[in-house]
């Protein structure tokens, strides 16, 4: 989702229903950071997950430690790996 603004929208939409029927419970969510080269600013950005952090706001989000990793990641910096717990505000 973190790649399109639409379907990080509608899942955080999901997630806010779920968990506002259960109070007390939260879910957690993993993301990988997509960064690309804007030509307009000439940097390296990470467009969708300004989305997905305007969307934590609405939510009780905490950034949670990675845990051990058991397997390689290749895909560059493990930077780019997030972990979430988010739960509804009361």
């Amino acid at each position: 989702c973190i790649y399109d603004d639409a379907a990080t929208t509608a899942l955080f939409d999901a997630l806010r229903r779920a968990l506002a029927a259960r109070p007390g419970r939260y879910a957690v969510v993993a993301l990988e950071k997509r960064f690309n080269f804007e030509a307009e600013s000439l940097s390296v950005v990470a467009h969708g997950y300004r989305t997905f952090r305007g969307a934590l706001a609405g939510f009780d989000a905490v950034r949670l430690a990675l845990p051990p990793r058991f397997v390689d990641y290749d895909r560059g910096d493990v930077g780019a790996l997030e972990l979430w717990r988010v739960a509804c505000l009361v």
